[in-house]
């Protein structure tokens, strides 16, 4: 058996399923169980009461001149997803088994492989005397079920880094990891639809009444991109802001520039002694590119928070249209998004017929 095998067992044989409130406690006994680990390696580690959810806080300082070391934090959860359907594994979940040249059980590969490489690293560095940086431990045992702990803590962090490491990825090929630069997050919704005070009998009054199945449909069809594209109302405030900052950033081009010798630059359609720029028509694709690059983004981090939630009543209907999200974007996408849905709702509201007094 290999000899990292004994110890990383013990990690993993921690019911640590995040989602299942009646193995809280076992949640923060993983937790504790990675401050221990940043200790063995020298460092300092607690856990972490954040507001009801356990976070493993620690340091391992740099070998040499910590002080003017750079630091690096470090990412990754404690916690598991639920192992259901029992039936389709081969051997325990919570038991690890070697099979071949594949180590089987839950969290192994998300994520509690690969926070136990990030320990074991930061800790044998340090044994040897070697440990270039510093390196900080932020984990959560919440991942699995949508917590915001890690983000809220990071938020109200002063400390800092000066890189960060969130070792919960794949791998392009055998022997060759994936190095991601960004990450899209995740945006959720909870609707509330209804079309009256009270149900009707389908047999009485289906077609004349309002089905709000259909008025959910129709609202939320202003919002759903076709063909990969945004509708416009969505696209303009993200186009305005993709040409600010297009423009600011070629302003500091042209003034990184003018600084350099030998090299002459006019600040109107950036033409130098290197070469045209394209000048306008440049500026305007280049726009458009960093626009549509928004656009993909936005389309998955938009949130609407409780203030910007969409309230709409009119005649006995109601439409809430609430979301949670963990990237927490400006109030100016998320009214954007609202009014939206908003103008859709009474484009539809217009159109539809109304029965007879």
């Amino acid at each position: 058996m290999p000899a990292w095998f004994d110890e990383l067992a013990e990690f993993l044989r921690i019911q640590s399923i995040s989602a299942d409130p009646a193995r809280a406690g076992e949640v923060k006994e993983a937790g504790e169980w990675v401050c221990g680990q940043v200790r063995s390696a020298g460092g300092q580690c607690e856990l972490v009461d954040w507001h009801g959810a356990p976070l493993a806080i620690g340091e391992v300082r740099a070998s040499r001149d910590p002080e003017r070391a750079p630091t690096v934090l470090c990412y990754g959860h404690f916690d598991v997803q639920p192992p259901d359907p029992l039936d389709l594994w081969e051997s325990p979940p919570f038991e690890p088994e070697i099979r071949g040249e594949y180590l089987y059980a839950r969290g192994v590969a998300d994520d509690k492989g690969q926070l136990y490489m990030l320990l074991c690293a930061a800790r044998e560095l340090a044994q040897a005397g070697e440990l270039p940086v510093n390196v900080r431990f932020a984990c959560d045992g919440e991942e699995e079920s949508g917590g915001h702990s890690i983000v809220d803590f990071l938020a109200a962090d002063e400390q800092g880094a000066d890189a960060a490491v969130i070792f919960d990825s794949g791998m392009v090929a055998r022997d060759r990891p994936a190095f991601d630069i960004a990450t899209r997050g995740i945006a959720y919704f909870h609707v509330t639809l209804r079309s009256g005070e009270r149900d009707l009998h389908s047999g009485l009054y289906g077609g004349a009444a309002l089905n709000a199945a259909h008025a959910l449909m129709r609202t939320l069809s202003g919002v759903v991109a076709v063909n990969g594209r945004l509708t416009e109302p969505l696209r303009q405030p993200l186009r305005d802001q993709a040409g600010q900052n297009v423009g600011g950033a070629r302003r500091r081009k042209a003034d990184d520039q003018a600084d350099r010798p030998g090299r002459i630059v006019q600040r109107r359609g950036d033409v130098g002694k290197a070469g045209r720029s394209g000048g306008a028509r440049g500026a305007g694709k280049l726009q458009e590119t960093a626009a549509a690059k928004l656009h993909g983004a936005s389309r998955r981090h938009f949130s609407l928070c409780a203030q910007d939630a969409l309230h709409m009543a009119e005649r006995g209907t109601t439409l809430h249209l609430g979301c949670d999200c963990r990237k927490r974007q400006s109030a100016a996408k998320a009214h954007s998004w609202t009014q939206a849905a908003t103008a859709t709702a009474a484009r539809w509201r217009a159109a539809r017929p109304r029965p007879a007094p």
